[in-house]
């Protein structure tokens, strides 16, 4: 019985490994024409699921998920206030983490009809001729210290200045007012296979306090699943970094791995969701000096995104499950920093390192 066992086990294993020797070829092949054909993904998928990949360790990597939870702690609905994510970074902050990177971005300015209607009525009490009696003074400084705490963005742009902060930037159909100075473009030795004809930044007023940007779009496969990551992407104004490239720090133009990416962009070495810790935007919102939460984020790359209803961030990934976009981020993130992707480069097999 035993034997019989054995060798039944054994025949399984060579099966696998030759359904992984196939997806090599298959993917070598499509490298070559340029090409990503369904026998390439359903391929890549049962190595995936099999677990014939490298092991990816997430130990350098959180999640930040703004969740429905969350959303429901708070009383909003989404996207959230300003004021909000500023005292997110002020408690994060207390946490020491290496760097964080929002799989989200602030596109256009917060309204600020509070703030201007504030600093108005402060203008019309300093032409009273009262003016100058401490009743009116302590008034006229409460109504402008009003504004200052409802300006959602620049108590945002304070906040990100707290902690190493990248932001994204999202790729958008047609002619869009990006903000030039914000995307920094970047010198590689490969013309990127992923082209996004605008860009969308955050606004400057917030930006100016960050490290740099990336990219968080993420192109989907055949089935509209997500295997592949496009760690340089090409538009109009040059090659720019993706989320997770710019977040490794390390060198496109020295680094090894860079080097093996076939046109900027690989396949992805995944794990399941449930091997992802996550933790909720209003778990670090409602925190104060969290030993666990220090634990779980001191010295750690941190990628912060929404997962709540209706915000459609969701993906395929090859498990068939429906993830959460910033989880896409955060495995390549840690495929990179541990350069164990599946390359796809022309001129040799897929390989492992």
């Amino acid at each position: 019985m035993e034997n019989r066992y054995s060798r039944l086990h054994f025949y399984r294993r060579i099966s696998l490994w030759i359904s992984l020797l196939i997806v090599m070829f298959s993917i070598y092949l499509s490298s070559i024409n340029n090409e990503i054909s369904a026998l390439d993904t359903f391929f890549y998928d049962q190595a995936i699921q099999q677990n014939l990949q490298p092991q990816t360790d997430l130990s350098e990597v959180a999640v930040i998920l703004v969740d429905d939870s969350s959303l429901e702690a708070l009383g909003q609905r989404w996207p959230l206030q300003r004021t909000y994510w500023a005292q997110f970074f002020q408690k994060i902050s207390t946490y020491n983490p290496k760097m964080v990177g929002l799989d989200v971005w602030f596109e256009n300015p917060e309204p600020l009809d509070a703030v201007d209607l504030a600093l108005d009525i402060s203008d019309q009490l300093q032409m009273f001729p009262q003016s100058s009696l401490p009743q009116f003074q302590q008034m006229i400084n409460t109504l402008e210290e009003k504004a200052m705490d409802l300006n959602g963005d620049q108590k945002l742009s304070q906040a990100i200045a707290m902690v190493p902060t990248y932001l994204g930037m999202a790729c958008v159909q047609g002619n869009f007012n990006s903000t030039s100075a914000l995307i920094t473009n970047i010198e590689v030795n490969v013309e990127p296979k992923h082209r996004c004809p605008s860009l969308s930044t955050t606004h400057p007023i917030i930006g100016i306090s960050a490290m740099g940007n990336g990219s968080i779009d993420v192109p989907r496969d055949i089935g509209q699943r997500i295997r592949r990551y496009a760690y340089f992407q090409k538009n109009p104004t040059g090659t720019i970094h993706s989320l997770a490239s710019v977040m490794s720090e390390l060198d496109p133009e020295r680094d090894p791995i860079f080097q093996k990416l076939y046109r900027g962009e690989t396949w992805l070495t995944f794990v399941p969701s449930s091997e992802i810790n996550v933790i909720s935007f209003w778990k670090i919102l409602s925190s104060d000096n969290d030993p666990q939460l220090k634990k779980m984020l001191e010295g750690k790359r941190v990628i912060v995104g929404v997962n709540a209803t209706g915000t459609e961030d969701v993906v395929l990934s090859p498990y068939a499950e429906p993830i959460p976009g910033p989880f896409i981020h955060a495995i390549a993130l840690a495929n990179l920093l541990q350069k164990n992707a599946l390359q796809v480069v022309p001129t040799e097999f897929l390989s492992f390192s």
